[in-house]
């Protein structure tokens, strides 16, 4: 087996998606970035994961994401074993699509089989382009707070084996190159491949975690306008996307921006928060002082917020207590009341 030496970060640029080596080790660091076993730092970069530039045609990218020295096929291979993570769980919408990982993973092998002339020559034509389809996704079927749940518990349920089926198949790849087994690990499990399809799903759990909490805790119209959002959103990264690894890597930033922004986006809080002020101030429908639903909505503040007891803004103007009412919902919209 080929023993490559380990080098240090000063011994060559991380950045480089040069895989031109000689044989004695890669022209990359043999082992995988350090960068990788922590936060992606290309965070609200959305043409970017871990330095790493998407604005680039597919081939490039699957060189980028690969081990170091292996050939264009190995990391087409390779990059087309990762999970598509937004397609995990959920109930398919008719017989024909009834796809567990396993199969997932037999298709890419068969597409890999079906590589033309034309992609060896960095061009994509590839044979199964049901990545493009704008419909997978995990929320097929899902009709309530229950669904949503049942989601959240077959994705959790999934992440572990889904993993272990990637860094297999990485390894079954790479065994071919003949290195050695201490490289070949470490690029299969702290590799771009293995991180970016860990750190998704994790961040897919995230968005999930967070529905449930807002089901939870007001109603299921919120929950849907949060879902058919995010659905908008993958199904353009996919109509935009030339090659599966590019929408995958859209839809990891979009997961990962989201993850740490909290799921708050300007253009969801303005809905939200509009239906969450007819909720308090209108309930049922009523008009301020009629009952709704057991409770009157307040004269002052046009909301029920504070129950029957006395208005809170009783020292402000109509309008001004309006307005602090206001404030207040949109507050609890954006989940920081």
């Amino acid at each position: 087996m080929k023993q490559y030496r380990e080098l240090s970060s000063s011994d060559s640029s991380q950045d480089s998606c040069d895989t031109e080596g000689t044989e004695e080790w890669p022209s990359r660091v043999a082992r995988p970035p350090v960068e990788l076993n922590g936060r992606d730092k290309s965070v609200k970069k959305k043409d970017k994961i871990f330095g790493v530039s998407l604005d680039v045609n597919g081939a490039e990218l699957r060189k980028c994401l690969s081990p170091p020295d292996v050939s264009e096929k190995m990391a087409l291979e390779m990059t087309e074993a990762m999970t598509d993570v937004v397609n995990l769980g959920g109930k398919p919408s008719n017989n024909h699509e009834v796809e567990d990982t396993a199969v997932n993973i037999q298709d890419s092998l068969f597409e890999i089989a079906a590589v033309s002339r034309q992609e060896r020559l960095g061009e994509e034509s590839r044979r199964d382009l049901r990545w493009k389809n704008g419909s997978r996704n995990g929320f097929k079927g899902v009709k309530n707070l229950d669904g949503l749940r049942t989601l959240l518990y077959d994705v959790r349920s999934l992440q572990d084996t889904n993993t272990s089926n990637l860094i297999a198949i990485q390894l079954a790849i790479l065994q071919r190159k003949g290195w050695d087994s201490l490289i070949t690990e470490a690029w299969c499990h702290g590799g771009y491949i293995t991180t970016l399809s860990r750190l998704g799903m994790r961040n897919y759990i995230d968005l999930l975690e967070h529905l449930v909490h807002v089901g939870s805790s007001s109603t299921w119209s919120m929950v849907k306008k949060e879902i058919d959002y995010h659905v908008k959103k993958w199904s353009m990264i996919r109509a935009s996307s030339n090659t599966r690894v590019g929408a995958i890597c859209g839809i990891y930033v979009h997961l990962r921006d989201g993850s740490v922004s909290k799921w708050i986006y300007n253009t969801l809080e303005a809905e939200k928060t509009s239906e969450l002020y007819k909720t308090v101030s209108n309930g049922s429908g009523g008009n301020p002082g009629s009952g709704t639903r057991g409770l009157a909505v307040c004269s002052k503040c046009g909301t029920i917020l504070h129950g029957d007891t006395g208005c809170i803004w009783a020292n402000k103007t109509n309008n001004q207590a309006k307005q602090a009412a206001r404030d207040v919902i949109r507050a609890l919209a954006n989940g920081q009341a």
